[in-house]
């Protein structure tokens, strides 16, 4: 699916543009990569995702004075406002890089399985842990794993 036909998907869909991923996608399915060049790899692409995920959190102006004079800037949200839910196991590796750029974000799980023997391999809600408050937070929904959307789906309902 084309970038452009996706957007039509959900007016709130952003697609990820970095120029690094061609490259990045090129390394992790070459079969001739070893393991730990695939673990770095899949962590930058997953810090690229990340970062640009969070960049599309609200944010405030602020004006601020550098050594060359004054400057226009943002006020990014409090990582206590945001709640990274990770699709367990798979969204465990994003869930790391996201808690590495915000150390302080608080933490939920969902674990959703597919459940293989039915045909079209609907998803299935097993648990879902998550801290106090979390329905006044900004959500970042950790699921690396996007094939039929399942999983990722069921999570937002259960959100």
């Amino acid at each position: 699916m084309r970038a452009e036909d996706a957007l039509k998907l959900h007016p709130n869909l952003v697609i990820s543009k970095s120029k690094a991923y061609f490259g990045l996608f090129t390394k992790i399915r070459d079969v001739n990569t070893k393991p730990v060049e695939f673990a770095f790899y899949a962590k930058r692409l997953m810090r690229i995702l990340s970062e640009d995920a969070i960049g599309e959190l609200p944010s405030n102006s602020n004006k601020i004075e550098t050594p060359c004079g004054p400057c226009e800037g943002v006020i990014t949200m409090d990582p206590n406002d945001i709640c990274a839910v990770s699709i367990v196991r798979a969204g465990d590796s994003l869930l790391e890089v996201v808690r590495e750029i915000l150390p302080g974000v608080h933490v939920g799980k969902i674990l959703i399985q597919r459940n293989e023997e039915t045909k079209d391999k609907t998803p299935e809600f097993y648990y879902s842990k998550m801290p106090p408050n979390v329905a006044g937070m900004k959500i970042l929904l950790c699921d690396p794993m996007l094939a039929t959307a399942g999983s990722s789906i069921m999570a937002v309902d259960v959100l």
